[in-house]
């Protein structure tokens, strides 16, 4: 028949991709000019492979019963990964709210137009959960970009719910088909009991591959953020799908339930090394029986479990990598790192590769006073698989540095940074305390002519603010004005929130004071501990007075964070006076919770946004 092109879905491609391969003379007799995939998201790694077999474009195209073709691609318009253009009916894509989103945001897909139906016959229920001011809501997820390609991200009712981080199977399953042993993958979720919902996902290995469920994790892992990666693998010789060649997400969990219910590692600790790290985990997780093969996450860590574990680990062992434990989270895993270190350096690292991998400039972030650096892991896995991001810290024991201003600590950490990254553009940035010192780092980088493209601070008071002696004529005359036009009780709520301030200038004050006493009386003895120990950090940040700065600096402000700025400045904001490129963001939550779920999602979009204007090629 001499056939042109063809149309079927990403499972008939599949099952044609070898006889196409092992019969070559059939398009040498019946060349092809195209080939259309419809009805499910076509696979890069098959399509690639189709087209390099037929020597032909594979077209996507998009459509449902109720619309006919919605959108395709052409052989002269066409953009793999999407759906191509409208075919005729108006696309649009609608937010949780009902209203209609522009260009590169992800919502629903919705159509009108001639080719779209008016309503289900006799099914009132439907007609109203399906149109929404006379749109069609396809159920489906997309986004269209500037050139009119629609594309089709996924279903609203296959999305993962992981501890309120969403993400789309078809995400995961990129990860793993892109594995040359892996032919089919299907990721879903399952319920857990602390995170709602959690990622496992069944593989079909091709014909003779062989490859084991921790080897896939660690390559997903290179691809994907850790929370995307799925917490068990099931490997099975087929996959259930739907009349139409669809996976049956919806009945992946029970079918195969008995395997994922199976503990992935019964094994009991061998070494006195996983006895002890064992010990460290049935502490935090709350659990007695733990195989050194078991899934640290399966078992019902989170974030804050997490960091617990690293803290815990870093002390017990002197180590700190934590990148390969996120792709394999289990005892064995962590029993290996420590015996390639068989010293056990007792100094912590000083730069913690929080999110290792991506050609982008790397974010050097500074934990606050506590000098923690694992409670900026969540926003690290969101900024981006692309994005690298290390924490930076002084490895040395607080009662191990002596007395010291915070240029002194600034210019140490400015030579972490540089061991690793020789030279610019760099960008830094610090919460709390830590903003402070690096707002250091920069003036210090700049100063030794090295770029800085950015100082993105979380949350910190500038040294030295409030001013509230040079407020004295404001604090009259605004006391003049809450008398007569404000109640008692709001006029109170002013007086204390301002007390709060004056008590705790007067808490410094006496602190010195006393300190002096106690020196001047032959007592350094009883200083030293608490200088050294607690009020190390917070002393020199306070004794710090910032000089100018021309980089930009970007602040990063909790919504919900009271600071009443009525009569005293903002300390947050006294940055202005010292950066011309200063600039503000406000996201929700409240102070450090801001690198919590679900803060830390916004605050991760947020600073994306920024760092893709600089990543962004020169034009």
């Amino acid at each position: 028949y001499h056939p042109t092109w063809y149309t079927a879905g990403p499972t008939l491609h599949h099952a044609i991709l070898p006889l196409v391969e092992s019969h070559p003379d059939v398009l040498q007799r019946a060349p092809l000019r195209f080939v259309r995939s419809i009805g499910a998201p076509m696979p890069q790694a098959l399509m690639e492979q189709l087209e390099r077999a037929l020597h032909a474009p594979v077209l996507e195209g998009y459509g449902m019963t109720e619309a006919g073709a919605i959108s395709s691609n052409t052989p002269l318009w066409r953009k793999p990964g999407s759906a191509g253009r409208s075919t005729g009916s108006e696309i649009g894509i609608l937010s949780e709210s009902g209203e209609l989103l522009p260009v590169g945001c992800e919502g629903e897909i919705v159509v009108r137009g001639e080719a779209v139906m008016q309503s289900y016959r006799g099914n009132p229920e439907a007609n109203r959960s399906a149109f929404h001011e006379g749109w069609l809501r396809t159920g489906d997820l997309g986004r269209l970009d500037a050139d009119g390609f629609l594309f089709v991200t996924g279903r609203i009712k296959e999305i993962i719910n992981r501890g309120g981080e969403k993400m789309l199977p078809g995400e995961v399953e990129n990860a793993l088909t892109a594995h040359p042993a892996v032919e089919e993958a299907v990721a879903f979720g399952v319920p857990h009991p602390t995170l709602g919902e959690d990622v496992m996902a069944v593989v079909v290995l091709k014909p003779g591959a062989v490859a084991t469920e921790s080897e896939l994790r660690r390559f997903a892992g290179t691809r994907i953020a850790d929370f995307k990666l799925p917490r068990r693998i099931v490997f099975e010789s087929v996959i259930p799908k739907s009349p139409t060649g669809k996976p049956v997400r919806a009945n992946l969990a029970a079918l195969l339930a008995p395997k994922l219910n199976s503990i992935s590692g019964v094994a009991a600790a061998a070494t006195e090394v996983e006895r002890r790290l064992a010990g460290i985990w049935q502490k935090i997780l709350q659990l007695e029986d733990i195989g050194v093969r078991d899934d640290f996450f399966q078992l019902g860590g989170n974030s804050l479990a997490f960091t617990l574990l690293m803290t815990e680990i870093e002390s017990e062992f002197g180590m700190d990598d934590q990148a390969e434990f996120v792709s394999d989270p289990t005892i064995e895993t962590l029993a290996r790192i420590v015996a390639r270190s068989p010293d056990k350096q007792r100094e912590k690292s000083p730069c913690v590769a929080l999110w290792p991998r991506g050609s982008r400039i790397p974010f050097f972030c500074i934990p606050g006073a506590d000098e923690n650096p694992y409670y900026f892991l969540d926003l690290a896995k969101r900024l981006g698989e692309d994005q690298p991001f290390f924490a930076v810290r002084d490895p040395r024991p607080l009662q191990d540095r002596g007395v010291y201003t915070l240029e002194e600590h600034a210019a140490r950490l400015c030579a972490v940074i540089r061991s690793r990254r020789p030279e610019g553009p760099y960008i830094v940035g610090g919460h709390c305390y830590g903003g402070i010192l690096a707002f250091e780092v920069a003036r210090q980088m700049e100063r030794a002519g090295q770029p800085v493209e950015l100082l993105v601070l979380f949350e910190v008071p500038t040294p030295g603010y409030p001013k509230i002696v040079r407020h004295w004529k404001k604090y009259l005359r605004q006391a003049g004005v809450m008398a007569f036009s404000n109640t008692g009780k709001q006029t109170w709520e002013h007086v204390r929130s301002h007390s709060a301030v004056w008590k705790e200038l007067l808490r410094r004050k006496v602190q010195a004071h006393t300190r002096r006493a106690l020196v001047s009386a032959g007592m350094q003895d009883v200083v030293a501990p608490i200088e050294r120990i607690e009020l190390r950090n917070q002393r020199a940040g306070r004794a710090y007075r910032p000089g100018n700065l021309s980089c930009k600096v970007v602040h990063f402000l909790a919504a919900d964070e009271s600071h009443d700025t009525l009569i005293l400045d903002d300390p947050r904001l006294g940055w202005r006076e010292k950066a011309s490129g200063f600039s503000t963001c406000e996201v929700p939550g409240i102070a450090d919770g801001i690198f919590r779920p679900p803060y830390v999602t916004e605050l991760a979009l947020q600073l994306r946004a920024r760092l893709d204007r600089i990543n962004a090629p020169a034009r």
